[in-house]
């Protein structure tokens, strides 16, 4: 925290503890009393046997680690025993939103089994986590508002991973069911409150007004245009720039409308495509 940062990521579990483990509760009432957010991210999934065919450990071993770890958290009573601490999870949440019928059956019918450590209905968690949007079906956007809270789930893009969403915010913006102000909330209002800052703090003064064209410019290298011969080669130092300006710029015009940004500095974009270029080459001599 005296970095100033008002949050940070953590793993679905840490080697073979749950998120539930007794060593991990210090660090849990540490990130309650600083206010520091917990983003949990899925990784470590299995990916031997049945698992190694058809890319199974992305596509469902993600959202079962997800679900795994937020119902450690509830179970293991961590959000009882620290009730402040701030907790939100990737793609969504995985599984867990959409099977919380049958998370919640399971603990009332076999709360021997389920309710060891902690006896509350998990359901009465729902609007106390958070997740990210990242679910890529308006369907499933529309029922994890409706389930967790259009007040918990914010913007998420996984950008600039493969399963990541290449126009941050892109679903989001497509949806007509959904307000101005509730898109408002999912791709920012959201995230502000759960890092506890402040739209001010992003207020920006005396921009240039080209920027918005370098952005579009750089916009323009879509993932599926690199220069790559395979999905191996795509973070070669060669491309990695271009993907992490992209990042950057994508994002604008979310920044621009919703966090009261004009434009983005030439100077700024030019700095930081300087500025990797030059760390990628340092790291590409090292190695």
């Amino acid at each position: 925290m005296e970095l100033g940062f008002p949050g940070v990521q953590i793993g679905s579990h840490i080697n073979d503890w749950n998120l539930d483990a007794p060593e991990l509760q210090p660090i849990f009432a540490a990130a309650e009393e600083y206010d520091c957010a917990l983003f949990v991210h899925p990784w470590d999934m299995q990916l031997d046997g049945r698992m190694k065919k058809y890319w199974l450990p992305w596509l469902v071993g993600m959202p079962g680690e997800t679900a795994q770890a937020m119902c450690c958290l509830i179970f293991g009573g961590i959000l009882e025993r620290y009730p402040k601490l701030k907790v939100m999870f990737a793609h969504g949440g995985g599984a867990f939103p959409f099977t919380i019928g049958r998370i919640e059956h399971g603990f009332n019918v076999r709360p021997d089994l389920c309710a060891v450590e902690n006896d509350v209905n998990p359901r009465k968690y729902l609007g106390k986590i958070y997740t990210d949007s990242l679910v890529h079906d308006p369907g499933a956007l529309e029922y994890l508002i409706k389930t967790i809270g259009e007040n918990r789930v914010s913007l998420g893009s996984d950008y600039p991973f493969p399963l990541g969403e290449h126009h941050p915010g892109k679903l989001i913006e497509s949806m007509d069911s959904l307000s101005e102000d509730v898109k408002d909330a999912l791709l920012a209002g959201n995230a502000l409150e759960f890092l506890g800052l402040d739209r001010s703090q992003f207020d920006v003064a005396g921009t240039s007004s080209s920027s918005s064209e370098d952005a579009k410019s750089i916009q323009n290298h879509e993932v599926s245009e690199l220069p790559v011969k395979d999905k191996k080669s795509v973070f070669s130092p060669e491309t990695v720039p271009v993907l992490l300006a992209n990042s950057i710029t994508m994002y604008i015009p979310h920044v621009n409308t919703y966090f009261g940004i004009a434009n983005l500095s030439r100077d700024w974009l030019t700095d930081f495509s300087i500025f990797q270029t030059q760390n990628l080459s340092t790291i590409s001599a090292k190695h």
